[in-house]
């Protein structure tokens, strides 16, 4: 078995009270080995690979499910695991087709996403702490420098000066200094297991 984290979607956090990142155990030979790593993981050499979780979208968009959920996105909406996909490879270009972009997701992670689980490539153990950094990371250490790129206030390869090892890493300890639960303020980081 194969420690990872469940990252949950909205409506599994905000109605069945779930934890936004949770632990999880898969098998070994789970399908999910067999996908390739998202860009931006391997890019910090900590390559991790996303699934959905099946079932997850359409029992969120079952009516008693939906009208449980109260919202401003769908329940089934997960932000987190879109901006795991996000795209950094400055030469391509292939959103429209479905692919990666630089800064963006493709468009099967834009919608109707869902829980998923994530997974260390290496099948090394993957804790909800360094999936919560991770989609922080994602999210606020990256989404400004992104947003400056596409205004045109910043080259590409300004951005991927901050999408690094050594940057990860430092983002990480500084995630922890902000976190209440003793747990997380403690955890081992993903690069020492």
């Amino acid at each position: 078995m194969v420690s990872c984290v469940r990252l949950n979607c909205l409506g599994d956090v905000h109605v069945d009270r779930r934890p936004e990142c949770e632990a999880l155990s898969i098998p070994a030979k789970h399908s999910i080995f067999a996908q390739a790593p998202t860009p931006l993981s391997e890019r910090i050499e900590l390559p991790v690979v996303v699934q959905r979780l099946p079932g997850s979208v359409p029992e969120w968009q079952t009516p008693a499910k939906k009208k449980a959920y109260m919202g401003p996105m769908s329940p089934w909406c997960n932000q987190d695991a879109t901006f795991l996909h996000l795209g950094v490879d400055p030469k391509r270009e292939d959103f429209m087709n479905g692919g990666y972009s630089f800064g963006f997701a493709p468009m099967g992670w834009q919608d109707d996403v869902g829980t998923v689980i994530v997974a260390r490539k290496d099948k090394k153990p993957l804790l909800p702490e360094h999936v919560a950094a991770l989609t922080k990371y994602c999210r606020e250490g990256l989404e400004d420098y992104f947003q400056e790129c596409a205004e045109g206030n910043m080259t590409k390869e300004r951005v991927l000066k901050e999408i690094t090892k050594a940057k990860f890493e430092t983002y990480y300890k500084k995630w922890q200094e902000r976190q209440e639960d003793e747990t997380a303020r403690t955890q081992v980081s993903p690069y020492e297991i």
